[in-house]
């Protein structure tokens, strides 16, 4: 399955917690600058000296599927998590996820219309 990151999210710097955004291109940023990334350095040579403990942060990155056979696997998932009732997605969340589906339903409607009249993109 082919992943991609969204261009524009933001996650958080290992260091001091600053919210970094995230380009398109290239590895996820690890700091929000290069002093966070000195100091991160510092206490990692520090920590293996046995002089100072090193704080880890994970972060979440969300991707999103970029062809056809990864949306298939998460709207299925996501059709399995409203199987399994309130416990995985709660009642209050139904309006939004309809609401949702019922873009998906309609940009899908509308795309079944322009089936055949491009060029292929590749």
């Amino acid at each position: 399955m082919v992943v991609r990151r969204l261009a524009g999210q933001q996650v958080a710097c290992g260091w001091c917690g600053k919210q970094v955004m995230v380009k398109a291109r290239g590895p996820v940023p690890k700091w929000c600058s290069a002093a966070c990334r000195q100091r991160a350095w510092e206490a990692s040579r520090a920590a293996a000296a046995g002089t100072l403990a090193v704080r880890v942060v994970d972060r979440q990155v969300l991707v999103v599927p970029g062809d056809g056979a990864g949306w298939v696997e998460q709207l299925g998932l996501l059709a399995r998590q409203l199987g399994q009732g309130p416990g995985v997605v709660a009642d209050y969340d139904l309006d939004a996820v309809t609401d949702a589906v019922e873009l998906v339903a309609d940009a899908l409607t509308q795309r079944q219309l322009w089936r055949g009249r491009f060029e292929p993109w590749e």
